[in-house]
Formats: C-alpha cells, structure tokens, sequence
C-alpha cells in the first residue's frame, strides 16, 4: 500500500545527492538501515495523530525560523529600538509552550513526539523574513483548523483551540508588522 502524502514522505522522496537518493547513498556506504525505512516504521493509531505530529514539526521548526529571523533582523540594524525583537521574542516562547502542548498530547496517547522540524524559511531583507513568517502562522492556522475536525476529547480540543487562538494572534501581528514595514 503506498504511503500517504505528507511532507515526510515528499521529502524522503525528493532528497537527492547528485544522481543518488539519501537511502540508496545510505546503503552503498553500509548503514544498516535507511532513514526512508526508520520513517515509513512510524505508524497512527488514527490519523488525527499524525497531524499532530505535523504539528509539532511546524512548531519546532518556526522557533528556529523566527529565532534566526530575530537575530539576523538585529544583525541588519533593522530593529533600533527592540520593539520588533521583543514581538517576535514573545512569538517565540508562544510557540515553545505549543510544542511542550503538544508532545504532551501525543505522548499521553501512547504516540512516540516527533523531533523533526519543518525547514525553517529564510529572506535577505526583515520585510521577506516577516512575509515568510505570515506564511508560516498562515500554514499554522490552516493545520490546527483541520486537526479540530478530528474527534478528541474535550481537554485535548480546548487545547488545540487555545493554540490556534495563539496562532490567530501571531498571524495578526505578523501582518501588522508587515504593513508597518512596506
């Protein structure tokens, strides 16, 4: 049966060294395993889970996102008086707790959290950073909208409205800050 789209198997699928992809590479140099075989071994119990598990890649992947934004921001001179730093700052610690919310969840549901992160977006001016980090909280809110179709119990849906509330939030300043910029 073939695995589902997502952007795991996307990627395993797309990750190429020259002519050779990541698992063939891995098997010509003696690994035992592939990284292709370690994924396609995680299963859901439900699918709900699964995007949960997206989920908390997206998180853990705009800390860093917004992490490098913020410095590279300073860096530019962009920022004088700190007040873009400091939005971005309390973005950042929002989208940690998210993450912790999250393994939480999955983790008391019996499914092992993921570690991997989204890949982080990066611009050469702030105004294409902060357009890439809209369009992270624009992917954010989508995601957690479709993860409260699924059916969970009333503490954990709470909890995912919470974080799309939060989510909501950070798009809105986001966009404020990109007006502000142009």
């Amino acid at each position: 049966m073939p695995h589902p789209l997502n952007r795991r198997n996307f990627l395993l699928k797309s990750i190429s060294v020259g002519c050779l992809s990541i698992p063939v590479l891995s098997q010509l140099v003696g690994c035992k395993s592939s990284v292709q075989e370690q994924v396609q071994k995680k299963t859901y119990s439900d699918p709900k889970y699964e995007l949960l598990d997206l989920a908390l890649e997206h998180e853990f992947g705009v800390v860093v996102q917004y992490s490098n934004h913020n410095g590279v921001i300073a860096a530019l001179g962009d920022d004088p008086d700190g007040v873009l730093a400091s939005a971005i700052g309390d973005i950042l610690c929002q989208e940690a707790d998210h993450a912790a919310a999250l393994t939480d969840i999955l983790q008391r549901n019996g499914v092992q959290p993921t570690i991997a992160a989204w890949p982080p977006q990066q611009g050469a001016t702030t105004a294409e950073m902060i357009t890439k980090d809209v369009a992270a909280e624009e992917g954010a809110v989508k995601l957690y909208q479709q993860i409260l179709a699924q059916d969970f119990d009333d503490n954990t849906r709470r909890t995912i409205e919470i974080l799309l509330e939060h989510e909501q939030n950070h798009l809105q300043m986001f966009t404020d800050i990109l007006a502000e910029l142009s």
